[in-house]
C-alpha cells in the first residue's frame, strides 16, 4: 500500500521561504559533517603517530589489531540503524508527518 505524496506548493505563497530555510539547514548540516570528518581524520592520524612512537612495534601492532576488531564488531552491532534512521526521516518528511519525528 502506498500513500500519496503531498503536492508541492506551486504558488508564490510561503513555499519559497520554507525551501530556502530547508536548504540552509541542509547546507549547515553538511558543513558541520564535513568539519567533523576532518577533525576525526586528523585526530585518528595524531593517535596513530603517538601510538607508533610511544609503544614498541609489537605493542603498537596489538593495539591496532584490537582497534580494528572493535571497529568491525561495532559496525556489525549497528546493523544498519543509521541507514534506517535516514530513510525513515526522509520518508516521514516526504509524507508530511514531521510531527512523528519529534516524539522520541
Amino acid at each position: 500500500m502506498t500513500a500519496a505524496l503531498p503536492q508541492a506548493d506551486q504558488g508564490t505563497g510561503g513555499g519559497g521561504r520554507r525551501h530556502g530555510r530547508d536548504l540552509r539547514e541542509f547546507a549547515r548540516g553538511g558543513a558541520i559533517g564535513l568539519v567533523s570528518s576532518v577533525i576525526a581524520a586528523a585526530s585518528g592520524f595524531l593517535l596513530t603517530v603517538v601510538v607508533a612512537r610511544t609503544l614498541g612495534v609489537a605493542e603498537a601492532g596489538v593495539f591496532f589489531v584490537v582497534v580494528a576488531l572493535f571497529t568491525i564488531v561495532a559496525e556489525i552491532a549497528e546493523l544498519g540503524a543509521d541507514t534506517g534512521l535516514v530513510r525513515t526521516t526522509a520518508r516521514l518528511r516526504a509524507l508530511g508527518r514531521v510531527d512523528e519525528l519529534r516524539r522520541s
